[in-house]
């Protein structure tokens, strides 16, 4: 995610959040750098209030090493999930990218 200035909002053991102002990147250059960086279908992105909400899935969370890419612990699965579980998680996220981008913009001024 070197090529981009996305701004990281938080990490868990099996996703991170990160966000940038849609005004920045273009979706599609954003989904295809994405596609590059971390993988096909390892990521989700969300378009909310003009700002990207982007959960990364983590490929090494726990001892992927030794799994079979092609599991069925992982895509197949219905319970690979990028991202939080709940509604008021997403939410929580989305407030503190806003609060991240701003402070961030207010600063470069």
């Amino acid at each position: 995610m070197s090529n981009f200035s996305l701004t990281l909002v938080r990490e868990e053991a099996s996703f991170s959040v990160w966000t940038e102002h849609s005004d920045r990147i273009h979706p599609k250059d954003l989904s295809r750098h994405l596609s590059d960086a971390v993988g096909k279908e390892r990521f989700r992105i969300s378009l909310r209030k003009n700002i990207y909400i982007i959960y990364v899935y983590r490929r090494h969370c726990r001892n992927d090493d030794n799994r079979d890419p092609g599991s069925d612990d992982e895509e197949g699965s219905m319970e690979y999930r990028i991202g939080p579980k709940t509604y008021q998680e997403r939410l929580q996220d989305i407030n503190l990218a806003e609060k991240k981008l701003s402070s961030e913009r207010i600063t470069k001024w």
